[in-house]
């Protein structure tokens, strides 16, 4: 009986560990709870974090094969279930092309997300701002 047991724990601990592999939780390396779009991988060349006493402004980038409208798509759908409010959406239109830029709030932090599309891939940029109490 307890072999059956043991059997049907590991069993279910598989099934639910291969959902959330393949469901492809990638989040931010240095914005641990932003999560990376299907088929974005982070350009770790980019990162720049800047600390000061009014908050601290990181900033990272990634690219990949992914259409600029399913990455706002996603963002859309899953920043606010992270606690993210949309405050601004809008096109730039750019002599490269169309640009999408998206700002969210939560709490004493500011996003900042901008898409765009360069030669068939998709380059988006994440700018975050964590505000100080004091200073917000």
């Amino acid at each position: 009986m307890s072999q059956i047991r043991l059997i049907l724990i590991l069993a279910f601990c598989l099934s639910h560990h291969s959902y959330y592999v393949q469901a492809g939780e990638k989040f931010l390396s240095i914005i641990d709870d932003i999560p990376l779009a299907e088929g974005l991988v982070e350009k770790p060349k980019t990162i720049m974090i800047f600390d000061s006493s009014d908050g601290i402004i990181s900033e990272i980038r990634a690219e990949g094969v992914a259409r600029v409208s399913s990455i706002m798509k996603f963002y859309a759908n899953s920043l606010p279930q992270l606690g993210w409010e949309a405050k601004l959406t809008r096109a730039i239109w750019r002599p490269e092309g169309k640009a999408f830029k998206s700002l969210w709030e939560r709490g004493l932090e500011r996003l900042l997300i901008e898409v765009k599309a360069v030669d068939g891939s998709a380059e988006v940029g994440f700018v975050l701002t964590t505000f100080n109490k004091e200073n917000r």
